[in-house]
């Protein structure tokens, strides 16, 4: 199986380059998969990758990337199909009045949910979903038609 290794010349400059398992010369680093990171950065003496992005910069870039708002019939599918249905309707009728009634009124006659919203953040947060699961709620909602 091919890899991709950093080259480190005796000059401090790099390259990468292809090779296959064992065949790879000494001064070669297997290069660290560095998708997960927002701003990636190479430390040369560590000869590893790490994230230099400030907490806001990464959720700036997570924000995005994920819709802000979708459709009511969009969200309420993707509810369906995480069934998800039964917990949003416990979480609105164990809130507070008149909060309760609000969130029942906003739920039904809403024709978009934003991904910001106090509502949405809140009921969802009630249900026990992360921020990062309320964001991907959001993507896969956008995608469903």
């Amino acid at each position: 199986m091919r890899e991709l290794y950093i080259i480190l010349n005796e000059d401090n400059t790099f390259y990468s380059q292809w090779f296959l398992d064992g065949e790879q010369p000494e001064n070669a680093i297997k290069y660290t998969y560095t998708d997960n990171f927002v701003k990636p950065k190479f430390n040369a003496s560590e000869m590893k990758a790490y994230e230099s992005a400030t907490d806001e910069e990464i959720e700036e870039y997570y924000d995005s990337i994920y819709p802000e708002k979708v459709t009511a019939l969009q969200f309420k599918m993707q509810a369906l199909i995480q069934g998800l249905n039964d917990d949003i309707d416990n979480a609105i009728n164990n809130l507070p009045e008149p909060n309760k009634s609000i969130a029942k009124l906003k739920y039904e006659y809403a024709t978009e949910f934003i991904r910001k919203d106090v509502l949405v953040i809140t009921i969802g947060q009630i249900i026990g979903l992360s921020k990062k699961e309320i964001n991907e709620f959001f993507l896969n909602a956008s995608k469903l038609e």
